[in-house]
């Protein structure tokens, strides 16, 4: 079985499924995990079987392990959390580009009639489009949203979004 699961690590995959390889390895490593923690199991035994409730380093042994997992688990959960936050700081940087380039469908010229202000900008009046405002490295800048759209700023960054 070990060897299997080392071919599966080694078998090569489509550059284009960058994230399928990284998943089949993922899954590839915790079965392997598992079945070693299985193999070392079945030849030592399992440590409740053999395991006496008056036996003072048994008992420490039975604890340790139980720490050793919740240890392990909340690095995981960290690890996660980690993983999310960055791909929702990609998405938002996503979303704020979107925003600034449908912003010019908003826009209008200083002259036109009821042309709001908007920093540097205008947005077209008569339409429901207003101002959004939002930072990039440390300076404010303004974009148009438009009627159905809602203003808000990226936690991260504080970019300007449009969104409905």
């Amino acid at each position: 079985a070990c060897s299997i699961l080392r071919e599966l690590l080694i078998c090569p995959l489509a550059p284009s499924s960058h994230a399928k390889k990284e998943m089949v390895i993922r899954s590839a490593m915790t079965l392997m995990a598992m079945l070693c923690l299985f193999a070392v199991g079945g030849v030592l035994g399992s440590p409740e079987a053999d395991c006496d409730a008056t036996d003072a380093a048994c008992v420490a042994f039975e604890q340790d392990s139980e720490t050793l997992e919740l240890r392990q688990l909340r690095a995981e959960k960290a690890g996660l959390e980690t993983e999310l936050t960055q791909r929702r700081s990609t998405a938002e940087k996503a979303l704020a580009v979107i925003s600034q380039a449908e912003s010019h469908k908003f826009e209008a010229k200083a002259d036109d009639p009821g042309s709001l202000q908007c920093g540097a900008i205008y947005c077209a009046g008569g339409i429901g489009s207003h101002c959004c405002w939002g930072t990039v490295a440390g300076s404010s800048y303004a974009i148009c949203c438009g009627s159905t759209g809602v203003c808000s700023k990226s936690e991260v960054g504080g970019m300007a979004l449009c969104t409905r």
